[in-house]
């Protein structure tokens, strides 16, 4: 502790010793008035914690004129400092408010700056002679609440007792009242069972109370926040005064009498008496609910304006700054992978025309149209940006295959086919679309963006409202798809779809078993297309579902008929695509066709691939025990070539495995095909199951798979897949049921 001049004789040294305590540097000081009229301040005491945390001594700093100069050295700064200090004082003066306050840089002994609130209260003084300063130093949100360390002997027997002791005590117990309430934040103390011993002003004017006699033996319960918090800050209390540890700096909630959520930060230490007993709590709290609001608004600003630097202000999309880095990724992950990624340049067309004649409000709205199009066709993976003007740019990752990119090209052309109206004006809107690919036409993010501009400009010339891929090869591939897409599609509607029938025949004796239905797409434009071909095309585009509902229809109507004729058709094999078997009413269709045609369900036997039942097997079961449940049998096409498990197998309620034609065709000179079919007919033997081979082509392979165990057969030996008009011939002509096999 250091004094000077006679400032020991004037306060007792206990006091003194009771700001040391503190954990805020304090100083204390006198103003002087010069015979000249001119005042300045004597400082005449600093406490341990201004040592410790500013470095300076009385002896460094005996007037506000040294601390001045030490603290602030720039000379225009500490005139601000000096100017914002009166300011202060007469701010106050005039809203009639006793704290002042305010942040300032101060220079520390150790040439470190620090940031602290300089506080003091005007209408506080100590004998009427020295005025506090105390500085709180701002660091972190988190350490601006004043530390709570240890608390003085005459505090730990600060209660109503005081009151009857003689002079001296009161006037240290007025001292030490004065100097808690010239500490800007709020102190308390409890004794063990949460009664209040006392607080300073700051906190009474929070509970709402106005004098130290009013908190006396009241507990939180009875407090403005009692209802809400009051069982919470009991608990805490309990906890320190039990494990005998301070906890500071934790900040919690505070309902208020008005209703309003507040955010405190808070400290609390055991309060002990003069044998180190702790007899109760004392606790010191700030009101930070401002700080915080401050700290978000500012995270709200921070993240407001990282939105703004890579968004677009018109579309609200990724502006170039973004969409380059979003490249970038892209590049890399596609590489790690081994993936396709796609990028699409698109630019609209005659977009000038708009901006011109209708000005920029029409132009903007159409921007903004093509956005929410474009957004509505891409996946949620996919990246979208406005590099500027009526420019766009998709970044597609994952792509299985190159031409997956025109899909989306097209979808967006086809999206702008109708009007938009925009004020008014019936406005036609067309785009061409320009694609590159990684890696295929480049590797890094300058060449890819080159080579689909360079490819829209190619869209440009090809008469505009297409799409181009930078290689032409890919760009005739993705057109090819595109024109049968668009022919496929008409060809529902136009009945271009012919049934084949395929015979499934018993090598063993040569009667036919039954026969497997197929779908034949006769186009007037494309001619004969192979199902290879528009079967994938179909799925990916949902139009299986009617292409499959056309054949089960007209497939069931014509074995209930040649059964009606008397003729003996076998079994109708049928191919389910997964899509189907997804659709909600998809028994209502099965049970309705059943009804319409005429046909039974025994007649019936439904083929589902590995893949479709291992794609979701718990669902897969569920459909498929419902069709077994209608009599209807069931076979696993392809078998062999999914990833399905003897585990789930045995689970499935099937009929019938068909060997896979991948495994046959090498059959009987290749050792893993013999290998592979000797074990699926193993299999099917051990589950009770019937086995049948497709693509048998050979006297060979008949041969091998009926010494084997597979006496059921299909594929060319027997027959390739013909009309009805010919099986029909067939089953009139050959009353035992025997068939002739195709010549070789």
């Amino acid at each position: 502790m250091l004094v000077v001049k006679n400032f020991n004789k004037i306060i007792n040294n206990s006091w003194l010793d009771l700001l040391d305590l503190l954990p805020n540097p304090v100083s204390l000081n006198k103003q002087i008035t010069q015979s000249d009229g001119s005042s300045y301040d004597e400082i005449v005491f600093v406490n341990k914690a201004f040592i410790n945390s500013i470095g300076y001594n009385t002896q460094d700093i005996p007037t506000d004129q040294h601390w001045f100069k030490l603290a602030y050295p720039d000379e225009d700064y500490r005139n601000f400092i000096i100017s914002s200090w009166v300011k202060g004082i007469e701010r106050a003066e005039k809203d009639n408010t006793n704290l002042l306050g305010f942040p300032a840089k101060v220079m520390c002994k150790d040439k470190v700056e620090r940031w602290f609130e300089v506080t003091t209260h005007l209408d506080y003084s100590i004998f009427e002679e020295f005025k506090t300063i105390v500085f709180v130093q701002v660091q972190t949100p988190k350490d601006t609440i004043l530390e709570l360390q240890s608390v003085t002997r005459s505090l730990e027997k600060r209660n109503i007792e005081l009151l009857k002791k003689e002079k001296s005590i009161t006037e240290q117990f007025s001292l030490i009242n004065n100097i808690i309430d010239s500490v800007p934040v709020r102190i308390f103390w409890k004794n063990k069972k949460g009664e209040y011993l006392g607080a300073n002003k700051l906190f009474l004017q929070d509970a709402g109370l106005s004098s130290q006699e009013e908190i006396l033996g009241k507990t939180d319960f009875q407090l403005p926040w009692g209802e809400t918090e009051g069982a919470l800050y009991r608990s805490d209390d309990v906890a320190v005064m039990e494990s005998g540890k301070p906890r500071l700096n934790f900040e919690e909630n505070q309902t208020t009498e008005n209703g309003e959520a507040i955010t405190l930060l808070t400290s609390k230490i055991p309060l002990k008496d003069m044998d180190d007993n702790t007899i109760g709590i004392l606790g010191s709290y700030s009101d930070i609910t401002k700080q915080r609001q401050t700290e978000h608004e500012l995270i709200a600003q921070k993240n407001a304006l990282a939105h703004m630097a890579h968004h677009d202000d018109l579309t609200g999309i990724a502006n170039r700054t973004l969409f380059n880095d979003r490249l970038e990724h892209g590049i890399a992950k596609a590489k790690r992978n081994d993936t396709i990624m796609a990028l699409l340049f698109i630019d609209l067309d005659n977009f000038k025309t708009i901006n011109d004649s209708l000005g920029h409000s029409v132009g903007d709205e159409v921007l903004k149209f093509m956005t929410e199009t474009i957004i509505k066709t891409i996946r949620d993976e996919d990246t979208v940006a406005r590099l500027g003007g009526d420019e766009f740019t998709i970044i597609l990752e994952g792509l299985k295959k190159e031409s997956d990119a025109s899909v989306l090209a097209q979808k967006i052309i086809n999206s702008l086919e109708e009007p938009i109206e925009i004020d008014g004006n019936k406005l036609y809107v067309t785009a061409s679309i320009g694609i590159s690919l990684y890696p295929t036409d480049g590797e890094t993010t300058e060449e890819l963006l080159q080579y689909a501009d360079s490819a829209m400009y190619k869209a440009k010339s090809e008469g505009k409202n297409n799409f181009q891929y930078y290689s032409s090869d890919i760009t005739k591939m993705a057109f090819e798809r595109v024109v049968m897409e668009t022919n496929l599609r008409s060809s529902i509607e136009n009945e271009e779809f012919e049934v084949y029938y395929q015979p499934q025949i018993n090598g063993n004796t040569d009667e036919l078993i039954g026969m497997e239905a197929l779908v034949r797409w006769k186009s007037p434009l494309l001619g004969i297309v192979s199902p290879n071909r528009f079967i994938p095309l179909a799925e990916s585009t949902g139009l299986i579902i009617p292409i499959d509902n056309f054949v089960m229809r007209t497939a069931m109507r014509q074995f209930a008929s040649w059964y009606e004729e008397g003729l003996n058709p076998g079994t109708l094999s049928l191919n389910l695509a997964m899509k189907q078997l997804q659709q909600n009413n998809f028994f209502e269709i099965l049970e309705a066709l059943l009804k319409e045609t005429g046909c039974k369900p025994e007649w019936i036997e439904l083929e589902v691939t590995e893949g479709q039942i291992m794609e979701n097997f718990d669902h897969a079961i569920n459909i498929l025990n419902q069709i077994s449940d209608m009599g209807i049998e069931l076979a696993i096409d392809d078998f062999g070539t999914g990833y399905s498990s003897l585990a789930y197998l045995k689970k499935l309620p099937i009929n019938k495995l068909k060997i896979d034609k991948s495994f046959v065709r090498e059959l009987p000179f290749n050792e893993e095909d013999i290998a592979i079919s000797k074990a699926i007919i193993a299999l099917a033997e051990s589950l009770k199951l019937k086995v049948l081979a497709e693509g048998v082509e050979t006297k060979a392979q008949k041969e091998f798979l009926v010494q084997h165990g597979c006496p059921n057969i299909q594929g060319y030996y027997y027959s390739k897949p013909v009309t009805s008009k010919k099986i029909k011939q067939f089953l009139k002509n050959t009353s035992s049921s025997k068939v002739i096999k195709s010549k070789k």
